[in-house]
């Protein structure tokens, strides 16, 4: 669940390496578990009002920051609420985060644990087709 694309890449790996040199570096000032509750001002003079509960204790701040990044996470979204695409009804459909899993585990399969028929490729396909236009105009000569 944490490839990248195109290359497939893993995002926890990617992600390890950037949070350690923000944590490490002194230009940045991390700000886990607070919210931006007020942002004023424009590209590199913003006056932020952060709220945030350190120790318990819910405070507020505000500071000046040239620039502001916000993270919001995210939470899957339940495949079976759109009911028109099959998923949980079709024994096939799959979400893109069981299909990431499959391509970890290293194996694609249906839910009947088969491998899925492989597709000739573009390239094969296009090549197919010029052979036969080529025989069809010799035998049309």
């Amino acid at each position: 669940m944490d490839l990248t694309a195109p290359y497939l890449d893993s995002a926890r790996d990617l992600l390890t390496d950037r949070i350690t040199r923000v944590k490490e570096s002194d230009r940045i000032n991390l700000r886990i578990n607070s919210q931006l509750t007020k942002l004023e001002g424009y590209h590199g003079n913003f006056t932020a009002t952060l709220s945030g509960a350190p120790g318990g204790a819910t405070v507020e701040e505000t500071v000046k920051v040239g620039s502001v990044i916000v993270c919001t996470g995210y939470k899957e979204f339940d495949a079976a609420r759109i009911t028109h695409y099959g998923y949980g009804k079709l024994p096939n459909v799959i979400t893109s985060f069981e299909f990431e899993q499959m391509l970890r585990a290293g194996r694609i399969q249906t839910k009947e644990g088969k491998t899925p028929p492989t597709w000739p490729s573009s390239t094969a396909s296009a090549a197919g087709a010029r052979s036969s236009m080529a025989t069809a105009r010799a035998s049309a000569a």
